[in-house]
């Protein structure tokens, strides 16, 4: 007698924050999947908002749909314990799925994220996200670095940048709580966990098979918000990298001196050939070298806390130690992920 068949059953985890429209498309997308036997399936939906605003689309998808659907409400702030909570709720599927709720699947997502998996035995794989914009005046935003797909083209390609919200994960590498509660409110708690399993050795791929679709927001089309999302991104990475690999205040002092240089070249560049979104990814570039400065301070965006503090600090000790004090590893890590 052989062995038998490996268990293939897999959660797809969703944190919610007031968008219902978005997470019914959602919704609708998961339960049309193709080539894959949804018995073995289970959409786990954790909606963020103490008021519950996520009750009604629920509601909607568990009498319209043939989804096997749980769901909780975690009323504490912050996209960390929202997706923490939707992990514990997946206990016992082997495979972990996870879609942002501004994000639709294509019909074969899901089975090619685990066909990805299983070809690579990989821990984690990204998948493709694509993204438009109904503006037809603002369709050169889509050219923009901020905007652009993670993955290479190249099927299986080794990364440590990738988007959670298109991923698919082995659950036995991660905790209870694998994302980290302290960047809760200003992001980059999938950063640090991917970093810190590919710090780790665990294999983290990507696929071009497996694709969600975003659509830009107009007020995300817009140039403030894109420069306070370049300045978060860059200094939480700079936060993340020292807790994580350990990395010197000078090399991040380089590092971001040299991200600013390179943005203020590129903006030139786009200005001599009047390329729009030459010059925006410069100035992007720029804020995101600003940003990893302040995160040598421990400075960052309070993107998505509900007070009214702009900026906040973070202290080493809310990140955790650092294990690795050499900073190994580091040169593997040079480009922020831009998601």
């Amino acid at each position: 007698m052989g062995d038998p068949p490996a268990d293939r059953s897999v959660a797809v985890c969703i944190a919610t924050y007031r968008r219902p429209k978005g997470l019914r498309a959602l919704l609708e997308s998961l339960a049309g999947q193709l080539d894959i036997d949804l018995a073995r399936v289970r959409v786990v939906v954790v909606d963020n908002d103490p008021d519950g605003s996520a009750a009604a689309v629920i509601q909607w998808a568990a009498q319209h749909t043939t989804l096997d659907l749980v769901s909780d409400v975690e009323p504490r702030p912050g996209v960390s314990h929202a997706r923490n909570r939707s992990i514990q709720l997946a206990d016992g599927f082997p495979f972990i799925a996870v879609i942002d709720d501004d994000m639709t699947a294509d019909p074969r997502w899901l089975a090619s994220l685990l066909a990805a998996q299983e070809r690579f035995d990989a821990d984690v794989v990204g998948g493709r996200v694509e993204r438009s914009i109904e503006d037809p005046a603002r369709r050169w935003v889509i050219e923009l670095d901020l905007f652009a797909p993670l993955t290479t083209g190249e099927e299986g390609a080794t990364a440590h940048a990738i988007e959670l919200g298109n991923s698919i994960l082995r659950r036995s590498v991660l905790g209870d709580a694998p994302f980290d509660p302290s960047l809760g409110v200003i992001g980059g708690e999938d950063t640090k966990l991917f970093l810190t399993l590919a710090r780790d050795g665990r294999r983290i791929v990507t696929t071009e098979t497996a694709r969600a679709h975003e659509v830009i927001t107009p007020d995300r089309a817009r140039l403030p918000w894109m420069m306070r999302r370049t300045f978060r991104l860059g200094s939480c990475w700079t936060m993340i990298e020292r807790a994580v690999l350990g990395t010197t205040p000078m090399h991040r002092v380089a590092r971001a001196s040299a991200r600013i240089g390179r943005g203020m070249i590129t903006a030139a560049i786009g200005l001599i050939t009047l390329r729009r979104a030459r010059v925006v990814n410069g100035i992007l570039d720029g804020c995101e070298g600003v940003g990893m400065l302040a995160g040598v301070a421990g400075i960052t965006l309070n993107e998505y806390g509900r007070d009214a503090r702009r900026f906040v600090r973070v202290s080493r000790a809310e990140l955790g130690p650092t294990d690795r004090g050499s900073g190994r590893g580091a040169a593997a890590h040079e480009a922020a992920p831009r998601n």
